[in-house]
């Protein structure tokens, strides 16, 4: 996937650069070792930079729609921060696809990836009613947290959809609202 994305991009040689730099890489092989889901997510990630890529290229072209649809929708099946890579790459394309005259197909693509994700609603409602751990039920609910949570929320990469990277908390008494920046594809 990414020699595709290289030698579009670019040339295949750099194409070819690129795959052997991730292949011998340390951070890919390191998730790629790990029991969860980062890699398969990288994967499916990539394959939306693909599919955005054949798109640009062609934006009413079927094949890259149905590849981007089926990439945004495991994305999303697979882990959160989908719902930061999903809407900025579905900004990305805005342009391209108004600029081509195929808003109709961009808007009625990203429900697609709606519809398909509507299975999943229940489980994500469940785990939001239901968290697992102290500090999250402690941000729900709202109690102060103390210095070394707020630290730990600052650094954290995150294990739930409350812990990603750069979480800000606002306090207004004992209520919380915590801020996320939705659109960083490259908390990656």
């Amino acid at each position: 996937v990414i020699f595709q994305i290289g030698s579009r991009w670019t040339s295949p040689g750099y194409g070819l650069l690129a795959a052997a730099l991730t292949a011998i890489g340390p951070f890919p092989n390191w998730t790629g070792q790990e029991g969860r889901s980062y890699a398969l997510f990288g994967l499916e990630f990539l394959l939306g930079v693909l599919a955005c890529t054949l798109i640009f290229e062609s934006p009413r072209a079927r094949g890259p729609w149905i590849l981007y649809i089926a990439a945004s929708a495991l994305q999303l099946w697979t882990f959160y921060y989908a719902f930061c890579t999903v809407p900025a790459m579905a900004l990305l394309l805005l342009p391209s696809c108004a600029a081509a005259g195929a808003l109709g197909r961009w808007a009625a693509e990203h429900f697609g990836v709606a519809i398909l994700y509507l299975p999943w609603l229940p489980v994500v409602i469940h785990q939001l009613s239901n968290p697992p751990n102290t500090h999250m039920k402690n941000l729900i609910i709202g109690a102060e947290p103390t210095f070394f949570g707020r630290l730990e929320r600052l650094v954290s990469i995150g294990s739930t959809v409350f812990d990603p990277c750069w979480t800000l908390s606002l306090h207004t008494e004992t209520r919380q609202l915590s801020i996320v920046p939705w659109l960083t594809g490259l908390s990656l």
